[in-house]
């Protein structure tokens, strides 16, 4: 939102400004004693005793809001800037620092926002990269027939949806399904139809696809730097019915997609097409990309890019749990909403439920928190099982 946007002014509405607040602190999970961490405010006493054994527990924390204070930036000591995305208005917050940062950083495609970034942060990229793996590959990919379409009016939605009946429509600039319609009665109604011209209107386009049988989700993580484009690994997780994500799998078992087709051959398929691209001259950082299994006239097939996650997400900090948890370990990592039960409320009813046990200084089993109880509305936490 905050790309499709464009303005250094954006802001996210209310309820999404607390979302950010009560997540502000899973940058910890990849922070160590010499980073400071921008959180909106200190974190409770609780919270610290918590996540003590975290590297990154013991980083400085500097409250957003100080930002803003270029005489106090300029005290700061700063190498890089690690964001969880970038978008103007991120880029705008952190003014006061990125001339202290390092030339290594400066050189970097992410350091200054250019009128090309917002295109390559569209879903029109994550189209271009299924394209050309679909294209040339003898890999069990879908068929080129079902590849989403680029619509510039309402009639190119309905007569997609002639050709395809069940559609899904989405926004070129939103992830995590937001942003996205499931159409499934081959018609457009009023309200479907408002919506479309909402987005027409202020994103200049819609994607529409066709509304396939999903099997499981999962997806691929990589690191992109101008050096490499290193994969870091694999991830499932789980949506709603309307592909909404919901959690993360732990050391997820992902046999029944090893026995369709290999990840080491799909990985580097997705790695090659990423180079095809000039990525590595286009952005810097942690990128997903969700896939799917689907069934389409009877047999699976992977969809190998739903879209392209170019920020920190949710499976990148699935992956660096894992690191830090005791080996092997099976759970989850999910958020809490729920208007009927705080989250603090949640965490009391969690710990007694799944008290937290260590083994070598890692947690082996039970439940913790990675949002402040004390403060949050929703928030971040991990459940490992007691099997």
């Amino acid at each position: 939102m905050a790309v499709a946007n464009g303005l250094v002014s954006w802001q996210p509405g209310k309820v999404l400004q607390q979302f950010e607040r009560d997540l502000a602190f899973l940058p910890l999970l990849f922070a160590d004693k010499n980073d400071a961490v921008v959180v909106p405010h200190q974190p409770s006493a609780e919270f610290e005793q918590i996540v003590s054994w975290l590297p990154g527990a013991h980083a400085t924390f500097v409250p957003a809001g100080w930002l803003k204070d270029a005489e106090y930036c300029k005290q700061l000591k700063v190498d890089f800037l690690d964001p969880w995305g970038w978008s103007p208005a991120m880029h705008h917050q952190l003014r006061h620092l990125k001339g202290k940062t390092l030339q290594v950083f400066r050189n970097l495609p992410v350091y200054n926002w250019e009128p090309q970034h917002r295109d390559f942060y569209s879903r029109q990229t994550a189209l271009a990269i299924l394209k050309k793996m679909v294209e040339q590959s003898e890999l069990p990919f879908l068929p080129p027939s079902h590849l989403p379409k680029v619509a510039l009016t309402i009639e190119d939605v309905e007569r997609y949806m002639t050709d395809w009946n069940q559609i899904v429509v989405k926004s070129p600039w939103s992830s995590s399904g937001r942003g996205v319609q499931i159409l499934r009665y081959g018609y457009l109604n009023t309200s479907n139809k408002q919506w479309i011209n909402a987005v027409l209107k202020t994103q200049g386009y819609i994607m529409v696809e066709p509304l396939l049988h999903r099997v499981t989700d999962f997806s691929l993580h990589f690191h992109i730097s101008p050096e490499t484009i290193r994969y870091e690994g694999v991830g499932r997780f789980e949506t709603n019915t309307n592909g909404q994500y919901e959690a993360n799998i732990l050391n997820p078992d992902v046999s029944d997609i090893q026995n369709l087709v290999s990840l080491e051959k799909l990985s580097a398929q997705l790695l090659g097409a990423l180079k095809f691209f000039d990525i590595q001259t286009r952005y810097a950082g942690y990128a997903g990309v969700d896939l799917m299994v689907i069934r389409l006239n009877g047999d699976l097939l992977i969809h190998p890019c739903v879209e392209v996650n170019w920020r920190y997400n949710m499976g990148i900090v699935a992956l660096q749990l894992q690191r830090l948890l005791a080996d092997d370990v099976k759970g989850k990592f999910a958020v809490h909403f729920s208007p009927k039960q705080p989250f603090g409320d949640f965490h009391q009813q969690m710990t007694t439920e799944y008290p937290l046990e260590f083994k070598d200084g890692k947690p082996f089993r039970g439940y913790f928190p990675l949002s402040d109880p004390a403060k949050a509305h929703a928030g971040a936490y991990v459940l490992i099982d007691r099997s």
